[in-house]
């Protein structure tokens, strides 16, 4: 019974437990032999997460050129848009600003275009009273 023990193991895995065969060794490595792959391997290991490393940092310095390459441009719509925004604000003032140095000439052409809406609409509005069958004004 104790060859059955030695056999199997207990595993914890997450919160399961559970049992599985052992693993059986079938060359035991020696010490000394082992110590300069050892050393290789860990080389290895180091130049590849040196070489992961190089790439994450060019990857992360090309995002953040085209980040700031984003936000320049936008910083610059923003400003030309201000500016154009200005432009029509100072040109709005101006047109307000300006004095009107014939205001008689004007006021009598707002007049003059006042009494021709005016009779055009009492015009259309007497065409419809005799459409309608209105011979008089009320």
């Amino acid at each position: 019974m104790e060859s059955e023990d030695d056999e199997w193991e207990l595993c914890y895995d997450d919160g399961f437990v559970y049992k599985r065969r052992k693993r059986r060794r079938l060359n035991s490595p020696e010490p000394s032999s082992t110590a300069p792959d050892q050393n290789a391997l860990e080389n290895l290991r180091k130049e590849r997460k040196k070489n992961t490393l190089l790439k994450l940092k060019s990857k992360y310095e090309k995002e953040i050129v085209q980040w700031e390459h984003l936000s320049n441009t936008l910083s610059a719509l923003q400003l030309s848009s201000s500016n154009q925004l200005n432009e029509q604000q100072q040109q709005q003032n101006q047109n307000l600003s300006i004095p009107s140095t014939s205001g008689s000439a004007e006021s009598s052409l707002l007049d003059d275009l006042l009494s021709q809406v005016t009779s055009s609409f009492f015009a259309n509005f007497q065409r419809i009273f005799v459409f309608v069958g209105v011979d008089k004004w009320v």
